[in-house]
């Protein structure tokens, strides 16, 4: 903890001596040879307890004076005449023992650059002040804040646990037995950070903890977070640590090339706020070594004594604010986490919103702003992008419209004129306005910016540069302006992967001058939590809609997910991770490579576990893929009549479903045992696909489908198909082959294909009967 100026000035005026004294009162002589290094200072001096020390010792030199004070005069060594005469000092140049609230009975001398304590004969005898000992000490080439100089020594790391255990036993044993004169002693105790996230919190261990020989915190926050890292730090007003552990597997997170994120890339991916700076994974980059016991491990006698850290240097990159920006958003310095700051931001940013369209020119300005947000898409003939710019049109035949214009791009003609922007004007948008506007005037009731709330994080500030409000009266964009922040910090990692631990350490003497803007970047955490919820609903034929609304999401989450994370009540981020996710999973897409991929997965399955039963591709090109159930398939067999019929619904592109359904009397209902897909209706096409239905269905029943009319072992009685001619004469192809290559009907003449066959088995096709007496 930093000391004050009276504390200060109070230390500089004890004399070394007295430092050595309560030095050797506190620690062992064998301690103090083992770590001369924690000494070069004095940082190690507890100012309370070195008070009540010197309290102890008047206490004890305050005894009642005998009357014969000879026994109490000072001896005087009898110099020889050849030697240095000593000579009291006449200069005011005289230690000071303590200030005056201690009441010291001694003082020091500094003579040929030796000092001497001489005891004082009462209370009266007051010490000059301290200036003048200060200026002593650096006339005679010595620190006042040190004990034997400015020194550069390196302490060994190997003790470091050794010196912290000794350290705080000594001091902890020292303020049992000196006791304290006032109740106040805790004043100074740390106490732990608000968090604004319910998931974080933490506990506090006092210190000095060193970590390093050049850091060293006055406590050190343990932090548990059971579902997401801290979205904003606080800056603490001392110098104090935080220690992350995510030693739980639930936070070793993959990156999207397969590899583990390290422990400060999850604290910087969590962290609303824009860090930039080393990693201290750098080839020049030192590796401090922090003990064991600054992490809380311990790896027993035979175990390390330090851990070996790479060091993370990080500044914040500040924020971009509109340059009409709200003053109130400025100039501020963010130490603690104050929820009423953020409540004050998104009150000015609502503010902001509703002030923006509030009257007609405004709208207008939005308008045309929107209009010239982008260029046209359009391409000509050879390739290359339209360059032309938005222009007012004015209608024909404006009769009958609310506006005489609308907006369209002026590298329009007839010989160019596919893909152009157009726009047709809003409601409240009034047309003198846009002429104004696209004449290059400037619209009244602009003279006087409204204050903004445009101010966002530098992650996000970086890739926008204007402001979307209207501020302008000639409707071009305001600006966003970058401003730095001088806040920093350093992130202590260990080098060995599987001590998932990190320390933080802000600059407590630099805060953030901007406030705590509303959250914007989804972290990693989340977006896996999203991920598992997608699992859990599903992932096939899954939207943003049907994995919110599942039930397996509140069960996830306990909750929705928008109140579950703000991030999460953007849709877009959702359908981002809802893509990526059927994209991991489906690497070739969905069209029909991605099929193909799948097939060749399944075909590594026993066949009455596979889906996809095979993909045929026609004489002329077309592409028949069936998929179906094993068991649900096997139940053609106990139907009499199929039904099948070509959907849209579940497919995009030019793959389409042709589904296949019948009637179980078993469970009373209409089941769909098999979904075929194909990019053609062609009547060679129907033919491959029932070739492929009576194939796969021999394959796994081991029982050929024939139709009852056809074939003596055959069970169904009709096909009833869609009111499409090319279905029935494929059909009819596929069957026929059956009917002539197969024995003939028990007990009757073969009946002939010609005449009464396919007209008796194959239904709904009327339309097309004339075309059934053409087969061959």
């Amino acid at each position: 903890m930093a000391r004050t100026d009276d504390d200060a000035s109070f230390l500089r005026a004890i004399p070394n001596g007295v430092l050595e004294e309560f030095r050797a009162e506190v620690y062992s002589s064998t301690f103090i040879k083992k770590y001369p290094v924690m000494f070069v200072d004095t940082a190690w001096v507890d100012i309370d307890k070195l008070k009540t020390f010197l309290h102890e010792q008047e206490e004890s030199k305050h005894v009642e004076r005998d009357p014969d004070t000879s026994k109490h005069i000072k001896e005087e060594h009898v110099a020889s005449p050849n030697s240095v005469i000593k000579e009291e000092p006449k200069s005011d140049a005289v230690l000071p023992a303590v200030s005056a609230n201690a009441h010291l009975l001694y003082r020091s001398l500094i003579e040929d650059g030796c000092e001497i304590l001489e005891l004082l004969d009462s209370d009266d005898e007051m010490a000059p002040d301290s200036e003048s000992f200060s200026e002593l000490i650096e006339d005679k080439g010595m620190s006042s804040d040190t004990v034997v100089g400015d020194l550069d020594i390196e302490m060994d790391s190997d003790d470091d646990e050794d010196l912290h255990s000794h350290h705080d036993q000594k001091m902890s044993d020292r303020s049992t037995d000196l006791g304290s004169d006032s109740d106040d002693s805790g004043c100074d105790e740390f106490t732990s950070s608000n968090w604004l996230e319910d998931c974080i919190s933490s506990q506090v261990k006092q210190g000095p903890i060193l970590i390093t020989r050049q850091c060293t915190v006055e406590a050190l926050e343990v932090l548990e977070c059971t579902s997401d890292l801290p979205s904003y730090w606080p800056v603490p007003r001392e110098k104090c640590g935080y220690l992350v552990d995510l030693s739980d597997p639930k936070w070793n997170i993959l990156d999207k090339n397969g590899k583990l994120i390290s422990v400060d890339g999850l604290i910087k991916n969590s962290d609303q706020d824009l860090w930039t700076g080393c990693t201290g994974n750098g080839p020049r980059d030192t590796r401090p070594k922090i003990p064991t016991s600054v992490f809380g491990l311990d790896f027993g006698e035979s175990g390390p004594k330090e851990i070996i850290c790479r060091r993370s240097r990080l500044k914040c990159a500040g924020f971009s604010a509109c340059e009409h920006v709200n003053p109130v958003l400025m100039g501020q310095e963010r130490y603690e986490l104050d929820a009423e700051s953020l409540e004050t931001v998104l009150k000015i940013q609502i503010d902001t919103r509703v002030r923006e369209a509030d009257t007609p020119e405004k709208l207008a300005a939005i308008f045309f702003a929107i209009c010239h947000s982008g260029p046209c898409t359009a391409k000509n003939e050879h390739g290359q992008l339209c360059r032309g710019v938005p222009k007012l049109v004015k209608y024909n035949n404006p009769t009958g419209r609310s506006h005489k214009y609308f907006v369209s791009c002026n590298g329009w003609s007839s010989r160019f004129s596919d893909g152009h922007r157009t726009a047709y004007i809003p409601s409240g948008v009034k047309d003198k306005h846009l002429e104004i506007l696209f004449r290059g005037g400037i619209l009244p009731g602009f003279e006087h910016p409204f204050p903004c709330g445009r101010i966002v994080a530098a992650h996000i500030g970086l890739r926008v540069l204007n402001c979307t409000f209207p501020h302008i009266g000639d409707g071009s964009q305001a600006r966003l302006v970058h401003h730095n922040c001088p806040a920093s910090r350093t992130i202590y990692i260990p080098d060995d992967p599987t001590i998932r631990m990190a320390i933080v350490v802000p600059d407590h003497e630099e805060a953030h001058n901007h406030p705590i803007l509303p959250p914007t970047k989804t972290p990693v955490a989340i977006k896996e939590i999203y991920k598992q919820c997608i699992q859990n609903a599903g992932l096939v034929g899954s939207s943003v809609r049907t994995v919110d609304n599942a039930r397996s999401t509140k069960l996830t989450l306990g909750t929705s997910p928008s109140l579950y994370a703000p991030t999460l009540q953007n849709n877009r981020i959702k359908q981002d991770i809802l893509r990526g996710e059927k994209k991991k999973t489906y690497p070739f897409g969905t069209g029909l490579p991605g099929v193909v991929h799948l097939m060749n997965e399944d075909l590594k399955k026993p066949i009455n576990e596979r889906y996809i039963h095979g993909i045929t591709t026609t004489i002329t090109g077309g592409q028949v893929l069936l998929t179906a159930n094993p068991y649900l398939l096997s139940r053609i067999h106990e139907a009499k009549t199929l039904f099948v019929d070509t959907t849209f619904k579940r497919t995009v592109g030019a793959l389409k479903e042709w589904e296949v359904v019948m009637y179980d009397k078993q469970v009373e209902r209409a089941v769909t045992i098999a979904r075929v897909y194909s990019d053609r209706a062609d009547r060679l096409q129907y033919k491959t696909i029932f070739d492929e239905l009576q194939r796969v269905t021999l394959q796994l029943t081991a029982r050929p489908l024939h139709l009852k009319r056809l074939s003596k072992d055959g069970t169904l009685i009709s096909i009833g198909v869609d009111m499409e001619l090319a279905q029935a004469l494929g059909a009819g192809d596929s069957f026929l082959v059956i009917h002539k290559s197969g024995p003939e009907p028990l007990g009757r003449a073969r009946p002939d294909p010609r005449s009464s066959g396919p007209a008796g088995t194959f239904n709904k096709a009327q339309k097309g009967r004339a075309g059934l007496r053409a087969w061959a």
